[in-house]
């Protein structure tokens, strides 16, 4: 159970990482300046055109502190992933047809059982834990993007397949909802109408499925933190609410006692893309199960940089 908590707690903080807006390793906390601002509303969409191919890079270190009738542990956890996505078509209404597909995947962790795993250098002993990556890494998955950032159609029927054949069936529904909302989350929900400096809008929800303890689910929305003068350049802020919807009969019941997200996502509104972003991700909470409490305390710092190749 503790694995199945802490690979929930870990997914979700990508997920958000990535609803968020993500962010790379080169950026750091401090928001980027604009010299001169514009306070003129500006209407943002995503401009993808046929044939076009994004790099991107993510950084996740994760530190996670838990308590356990006095016993403490720490997990410190270190994640990239590198990666593509193809604009294979571009319909008359802007929707773009997508491939996305990670040419590399690595992960370090420590604490009582340290892991260590490199897609481009597996050797034959993958670490169990470590299969999902693996599959992950060898199997794109293809979705259709709106201008507004909405994702739809997402087909990943080759990463379940691979799934299947790798004998890891009971992994299949948490890998295929953490995927479906990496992609998902690879694009932030842009405004419907035109906004300016000081607006919030809503930006949909992150369902994260919490095997033996239920669903977290997270609002998020978005604050226009600053505008370029010429409204090239866009700065948001994001922000979420976090909830737990216990599952019948649920093996472990948790408290959430804090939660906190901070951080900042660059828009270039001239080519239509996020460029780079910066998040933090922060909670504490209590899990009980069989009479036994353990407390954890998790802090996540993302970073996401993309460009056009």
């Amino acid at each position: 159970m503790l694995k199945n908590i802490l690979f929930s707690s870990v997914s979700l903080m990508v997920v958000l990482g990535l609803w968020s807006g993500l962010s790379y390793a080169d950026v750091g906390p401090e928001a980027p300046h604009f010299d001169s601002t514009s306070s003129e509303p500006v209407l943002l969409r995503y401009k993808l055109q046929q044939g076009q191919d994004y790099g991107f890079d993510i950084n996740v270190n994760t530190d996670i502190d838990m308590d356990n009738a006095g016993q403490t542990m720490s997990i410190p956890i270190a994640m990239d992933f590198a990666g593509l996505y193809s604009v294979e078509s571009v319909m008359d209404n802007g929707d773009a047809s997508l491939s996305l597909s990670f040419s590399r995947i690595t992960m370090e962790s420590g604490g009582p059982a340290p892991v260590s795993y490199d897609s481009d250098d597996e050797g034959e002993d993958v670490h169990p834990a470590m299969q999902y990556l693996s599959i992950l890494a060898e199997n794109p998955m293809d979705a259709v993007v709106t201008p507004q950032g909405e994702v739809k159609d997402v087909d990943m029927h080759l990463l379940v397949d691979a799934m299947r054949q790798a004998g890891a069936t009971a992994m299949i529904e948490s890998l295929e909802q953490t995927a479906d909302q990496n992609f998902r989350g690879a694009f932030v929900q842009l405004p419907t109408d035109s906004v300016r400096a000081g607006d919030t809008y809503e930006a949909g929800e992150v369902i994260q499925p919490m095997p033996g303890i239920g669903e977290m689910r997270t609002q998020i929305s978005y604050t226009i933190m600053s505008v370029s003068a010429d409204q090239s350049l866009v700065l948001l802020e994001p922000h979420a609410e976090l909830t737990i919807d216990a599952a019948e009969n649920a093996e472990v019941s948790i408290d959430i006692n804090s939660y906190d997200m901070s951080g900042w996502v660059l828009f270039d509104n001239e080519q239509g893309n996020i460029t780079s972003s910066f998040v933090t991700v922060t909670f504490a909470m209590d899990m009980v199960q069989g009479g036994q409490e353990v407390s954890m305390q998790t802090t996540t710092a993302m970073g996401y940089q993309c460009s056009e190749r």
